[in-house]
C-alpha cells in the first residue's frame, strides 16, 4: 500500500520497473479485502439464484456478440472485453449437486 501510495504521487519515478511492482503490489494489497468482502456471508443469498443468473448473463453475452459481430469496426478494446466476459461466463458455470 505504501508503494502504490508513493507511485501515485510520484516519488518513485516513472520506470515500467515501478509501474510494475506498483501494480502488483497494489493487487497484492486490495486483492484479500476484496475477495473476503466478495465471500462474505451477505451474498450467500444469491446461491438460490445462481442459475438464473447464469442464464440471464449468457443472454446478454450473446446479444452482445451479435452485435459486435455486425458491426463495421472492432477496437482492441472491445475484443478484450469480450473474452474478459467470456472468460468470467466459463468461470462461472454454475455446477450441480449430485
Amino acid at each position: 500500500m505504501v508503494s502504490s501510495a508513493l507511485s501515485a504521487i510520484g516519488v518513485s519515478g516513472s520506470s515500467a520497473t515501478a509501474v510494475c511492482q506498483t501494480t502488483c503490489s497494489t493487487a497484492s494489497g486490495v486483492g484479500p479485502l476484496l475477495g473476503i468482502s466478495l465471500a462474505a456471508t451477505p451474498f450467500s443469498f444469491l446461491q438460490v439464484y445462481r442459475l438464473p443468473i447464469w442464464w440471464i448473463a449468457l443472454t446478454l453475452f450473446i446479444v452482445v456478440l451479435y452485435f459486435y459481430l455486425r458491426a463495421r469496426t472492432h477496437t482492441k478494446i472491445d475484443t478484450a472485453l469480450l473474452f474478459v466476459n467470456a472468460g468470467l461466463l466459463i468461470i462461472g458455470i454454475p455446477y450441480f449437486k449430485g
